[in-house]
């Protein structure tokens, strides 16, 4: 029994521990809902080219296989959004005649987000103290 409860209590110490903060989470919501929302360019990966809902489908089955190693939308993009795990070979977005990596579409995609939380927080804060 007394080793049932330590075994219990390590584990929600432990998923306690790893849980990824809610602020991370949030920020990668937002890189997947980029690429679902591509509505004039494709993901390429292997050299295939999907719509933005399955490269979006894709990417979250990564995350969720990766689990709680994947802490930061950093190490998302890192981890699960920038190459094949299987083949090496780098995601892109293919937009027009261009195509761009996609780990550099979804890190300007996040200094958007960061940029844009920024000000909405700058935004509350104001309204809160009456500064507006």
């Amino acid at each position: 029994m007394r080793r049932c409860i330590l075994a219990l209590l390590l584990l929600i110490f432990t998923s306690t521990v790893l849980a990824r903060p809610r602020e991370q989470d949030a920020r990668i919501d937002y890189l997947i809902a980029t690429l679902t929302d591509l509505s004039d360019a494709t993901f390429v990966r292997n050299g295939k080219e999907y719509d933005g809902q399955a490269a979006a489908n894709h990417l979250r089955t990564k995350l969720r296989a990766a689990g709680e190693s994947v802490q930061t939308a950093e190490e998302f993009i890192a981890t699960c959004a920038s190459a094949s795990s299987m083949s090496g070979i780098k995601y892109q977005i293919h937009r027009g005649k261009e195509f761009i990596d996609a780990q550099d579409f979804l890190r300007e995609a996040l200094t958007r987000y960061d940029r844009e939380h920024v000000q909405r927080q700058l935004h509350q804060k104001a309204e809160v103290s009456g500064e507006e």
